[in-house]
């Protein structure tokens, strides 16, 4: 039997607010299918534009509004990864590629009206911390590219 190898597409983001002259990263805790520490990210809608899905996704995941949100600028980095034999046999998806943003965020997020309950946790971290923390080494390299960018002064929308 011959599997088609599909691809589901979305939207990724490394989210930072500034403290005292620094950024500090937002890394939420899944708890739904595996568990660790990730970045925001959501597969698209239909036809969603990635940035459609990525405001879709600050919604349901940290209850953020357009007006908590000071900038968004997209990365050259794809986030590209496989699926597990659990979601293949249920999605039929083997394959996740995401469109990665940076977003500076103002305000407060709030994972408590997360119906899915895809998070139990999140916390705003430095960088070091970040990357010890996130589980996957697809998302490290992420936020390495967009801390990289951030603090170059590359960060432009």
């Amino acid at each position: 039997m011959v599997t088609t190898k599909k691809t589901r597409k979305g939207a990724s983001a490394v989210i930072f607010r500034m403290e005292k002259g620094e950024p500090e990263f937002l890394i939420l805790h899944r708890i739904k299918r595996w568990t660790g520490w990730e970045l925001l990210k959501g597969g698209r809608i239909e036809r969603e534009h990635p940035l459609e899905t990525l405001t879709r996704e600050l919604k349901e995941e940290t209850n953020t509004n357009p007006d908590q949100i000071k900038s968004i600028v997209e990365m050259p980095f794809l986030l590209k990864f496989k699926t597990s034999p659990d979601y293949i046999k249920k999605y039929k998806y083997t394959r996740m590629e995401f469109k990665s943003y940076i977003v500076e965020h103002v305000g407060k997020v709030s994972i408590e009206h997360n119906d899915v309950r895809e998070h139990d946790a999140y916390k705003w971290t430095d960088y070091k911390n970040a990357l010890k923390l996130l589980t996957f080494e697809t998302s490290r390299n992420q936020l390495k590219l967009a801390h990289y960018f951030i603090k170059k002064g590359k960060f432009k929308d």
